[in-house]
């Protein structure tokens, strides 16, 4: 736990993570406390870098359906070519880890072809980066945001662009800023904002300290299993630490997010899942350094 706050701060912080956008006189209701000094608490929170709220784009609502995990190496051990890697547009995560690949990139894609053009035109270019397997998303049992993908993929225009830029960097912005930063009318940039949410195309998160959640830990845990899977990644799901789990094709049968207090509460996490019945063997990837996380996915400008 951070030292400096209290149980009105945590409970701000819970609030805040069912709703984003939350008005500061409903929030400071529900705590009992002015908007004023709900708002100073919040920009406290903001201030000491325990909280952030950004708008975060939901890739399946427009369209892009296909996820796929690489595993790569890099045949010099250089940050610079992955930091190329990770600012590709089809790449919504990427990280440093330690084991069998030196990097995992995750990719959001419209389809296999898709995935393909990503990798001949995009990663591979990049000398330093050999991948070494291309698991491809099948299944999402647990996700942190929808696992809903659209029927037809939301129309999106410039306008809409400029809104979703302001509210990844902001989540709060006030329907005045964002008016002035789309050049719109106050009303209309309510609106859409409105129907992006109500679409599912933006959903407001609440990113908070690790030493909130007390689960500063993370890595990426690879399954092989026997039988069915389905049986298999529901009861992986059902572990409080691991936080995403989907089923894949190609090496592994399955990647797990897994986010511990420490590294022995990973080895803890491990041995639970290795005791499910259907798990052939895991494969454990602790991350050592982030360079892109989901929130920072960018619709592409032009197609």
């Amino acid at each position: 736990m951070l030292p400096g706050l209290d149980s009105l701060d945590l409970k701000l912080i819970e609030l805040l993570r069912q709703d984003g956008r939350a008005s500061f006189t409903a929030l400071g209701e529900a705590l009992d406390l002015s908007p004023d000094a709900t708002r100073d608490r919040l920009r406290k929170l903001e201030r000491d870098q325990v909280v952030r709220i950004i708008g975060r784009m939901e890739p399946r609502m427009l369209g892009f359906s296909l996820f796929a995990m690489l595993g790569v190496r890099l045949r010099a051990k250089h940050n610079e070519a992955l930091v190329r890697a990770a600012a590709l547009e089809r790449v919504d995560f990427a990280a440093r880890t330690i084991g069998r690949y030196d990097a995992l990139i995750e990719l959001v894609c419209f389809d296999e072809a898709d995935v393909v053009a990503t990798l001949d035109r995009g990663i591979r270019r990049i000398a330093e980066v050999e991948v070494v397997d291309a698991l491809v998303y099948h299944e999402a049992v647990k996700w942190p945001s929808t696992l809903e993908s659209a029927d037809e993929p939301a129309q999106i225009d410039a306008s809409d662009r400029l809104l979703l830029a302001h509210l990844q960097g902001d989540g709060r912005a006030t329907y005045a800023a964002l008016a002035k930063a789309s050049e719109m009318t106050i009303s209309t940039a309510r609106r859409r904002v409105r129907s992006l949410l109500e679409r599912g195309v933006l959903r407001i998160a609440t990113v908070v300290h690790p030493a909130i959640t007390e689960r500063g830990y993370e890595a990426s845990v690879m399954l092989n299993v026997t039988g069915p899977t389905a049986p298999v990644l529901a009861r992986c799901a059902e572990i409080a630490e691991v936080t995403t789990v989907v089923g894949t094709n190609g090496r592994f049968d399955a990647v797990l997010a897994v986010a511990t207090a420490d590294r022995e509460g990973m080895t803890a996490v491990t041995e639970q899942l290795r005791a499910i019945p259907g798990v052939a063997g895991t494969e454990t990837f602790p991350v050592v350094e982030v360079l892109k996380l989901p929130e920072a996915w960018i619709f592409p400008v032009a197609e």
